[in-house]
C-alpha cells in the first residue's frame, strides 16, 4: 500500500510542471507591462526609481530564461513569450537566444538570431550641481530586416536592413546603419563584401511542429524518469513477475 500510495502521489507532476511553466510565463508578462509598461528611447540615471524598475524586470526575466526560456528556445512558444512583451517580431524569425528591452526590439521575417540582443547600455558618469551625477543607462531601438543571419553582436540604436549577415566573433557598433546584402565582419564590424544567400533561413512549419511536439515528449520524459527512480526508491523487485 505504501508502494501505490507514493507512486498514486506522483501523479501530480503531469499537472504541476505545465502549470508552474505557464503561470511563470504568464506572472513575469504581467510584471513588464505593470512595472515597466513599454521600453522607451530614453536615458535614465542609475539607481533612480525608473532604474530599479528596469532593474526589478531585468532579473525576473533572467530567472524566466534559467528556468523556463532555455527548453523553449528556437520553438514558436518563445516568438509567442516575446510577442507577448511588447517585441516586433515576424512570426517565421528563428530565436535561437534572447532578447531584451522587448518593445525597442524589431525583427523581420526569415531571420535567424543567434546573438543576445540588448537595446541598452550603461553611460558614462555624469556630474551635476543638483547632487543628481551618477553613471546612466540609455535605451534605443534595435531594427534587424528580412532574411538575415546574425551570430554576432547587434548594439543598440543599429538598423540592419534585409539580408544581411553578421558574422560570429563580430560587433556592430552603436548607431550603425547597414544597407541590405552587406557581410559584416571584425570587431567593431566592417562591411566585408555581399551577403552569400537571399533569404536563406525559412522557417518549415512542419520542423517548428516536430520542435513543439518534442518539447511536449520531454515534459513527459521528464514525468517517466521522476516515475522510475520513485519505482527504484520505493524498493520494488521489477524483475519479481519475469522467468527464464
Amino acid at each position: 500500500h505504501k508502494v501505490n500510495g507514493g507512486l498514486e502521489g506522483l501523479s501530480w507532476i503531469r499537472v504541476v510542471l505545465p502549470t508552474f511553466l505557464l503561470s511563470f510565463s504568464f506572472l513575469t508578462i504581467m510584471a513588464k507591462w505593470i512595472v515597466i509598461g513599454r521600453y522607451r528611447p530614453q536615458q535614465i540615471r542609475a539607481y533612480s526609481v525608473p532604474y530599479l524598475r528596469w532593474w526589478f524586470v531585468d532579473r525576473l526575466v533572467h530567472l524566466w530564461e534559467f528556468w523556463i526560456g532555455i527548453y523553449i528556445i528556437d520553438t514558436p512558444f518563445i516568438w509567442l513569450f516575446y510577442r507577448l512583451m511588447g517585441a516586433q517580431i515576424r512570426p517565421r524569425t528563428r530565436l535561437q537566444t534572447f532578447i531584451r528591452e522587448f518593445d525597442l526590439v524589431k525583427i523581420g521575417r526569415n531571420t535567424k538570431i543567434k546573438h543576445p540582443i540588448r537595446a541598452r547600455r550603461f553611460g558614462p558618469w555624469t556630474d551635476n550641481d543638483n547632487g543628481g551625477g551618477g553613471p546612466t543607462l540609455r535605451f534605443r531601438h534595435v531594427t534587424i530586416g528580412n532574411g538575415c543571419l546574425v551570430d554576432g553582436m547587434v548594439s543598440l540604436g543599429a538598423n540592419v536592413g534585409d539580408n544581411v549577415t553578421v558574422e560570429k566573433m563580430s560587433s556592430l557598433s552603436e548607431g550603425a546603419q547597414v544597407s541590405s546584402g552587406s557581410l559584416l565582419r571584425g570587431n567593431p564590424a566592417f562591411d566585408a563584401g555581399k551577403s552569400s544567400a537571399t533569404n536563406p533561413h525559412s522557417v518549415s512549419v512542419f520542423l517548428q511542429a516536430l520542435k513543439v511536439g518534442w518539447l511536449i515528449l520531454e515534459l513527459y520524459l521528464f514525468y517517466v524518469l521522476f516515475y522510475a527512480s520513485q519505482l527504484v526508491l520505493e524498493g520494488i523487485d521489477l524483475w519479481s513477475g519475469w522467468r527464464y
